[in-house]
């Protein structure tokens, strides 16, 4: 699966250098670092992308093995790096319990809802695999696009496209376009998230990301406006620990303990 092929070489400009996708994720980084357990040695991501995170984690000490199914991300990630930390290898999500077998982790992490493009079926099964390779007591966060965003629906409400509007309420999935590939996207509540983990792991804590801070399809928007977008930030960070609103943000944090 390499749908982020197209977008790779843009991803860094479109988002993370963009107004809204530097503030978000700094935000992110900020909530996750809490999780981290103390004497975290080895981290593993999900669906690094062009290796923002992996390299955030690696600066603060961690060795870090950052992981996505797109070659092209790979390649990108691979040019912002020469220590061997963090090591980028391309691998599809369905498969990490498989390639790294004889290896474990304190930390795992996901972000910017790499994990919405895994059915129902293939979610529970990484999350199964999650948990073979996390350490007792490690700590999985994940960041997902939830099932419901005040901002999507009355943003395209406004503009009378019901379609857009509501599709997050699509159970099974809904279809994205992004350059020349269409792949499904599924949306999940933190609900969908624990009832599939609760067998394994040990439910801590959820967290909107992205209730007040607004979707990146703004961004055209508010990159003239960074005053009115740094107050959103503000306001985000007065309700980060509000759990009720992580299913009306456009992401939610959740943290699992294994």
């Amino acid at each position: 699966m390499a749908h982020f092929d197209d977008a790779a070489v843009q991803y860094d400009n479109d988002f993370s250098h963009a107004a809204i996708g530097s503030r978000l994720r700094s935000h992110v980084w900020n909530m996750m670092a809490q999780y981290i357990p103390t004497g975290c040695k080895d981290v593993l991501e999900i669906n690094c992308g062009t290796g923002e995170d992996a390299l955030y984690l690696a600066d603060k000490g961690y060795k870090v093995t950052a992981t996505d199914a797109s070659p092209v991300m790979i390649q990108v990630a691979n040019t912002k790096t020469r220590s061997g930390n963090p090591l980028f290898r391309v691998v599809e999500f369905n498969d990490i319990d498989k390639k790294f077998a004889q290896q474990s982790f304190d930390f795992v992490f996901s972000n910017f809802g790499g994990l919405n493009c895994a059915s129902h079926q293939e979610l529970k099964g990484i999350l199964e695999g999650i948990h073979k390779l996390l350490r007792p007591g490690g700590v999985f966060v994940a960041v997902i696009m939830g099932s419901r965003c005040m901002w999507e629906q009355a943003y395209y409400l406004l503009k009378r496209d019901t379609k857009r509007a509501f599709r997050r309420y699509k159970k099974y999935g809904s279809e994205t376009i992004i350059g020349s590939r269409h792949f499904k996207t599924y949306y999940y509540s933190p609900a969908d998230v624990k009832r599939m983990a609760c067998p394994m792991f040990t439910f801590v804590k959820q967290h909107p990301i992205g209730f007040f801070i607004p979707p990146t399809f703004t961004e055209h928007y508010f990159k003239k406006h960074i005053n009115q977008l740094d107050a959103l930030v503000k306001l985000e960070n007065s309700v980060k620990n509000t759990s009720i609103l992580a299913n009306m943000a456009d992401h939610f944090m959740i943290v699992l303990k294994n």
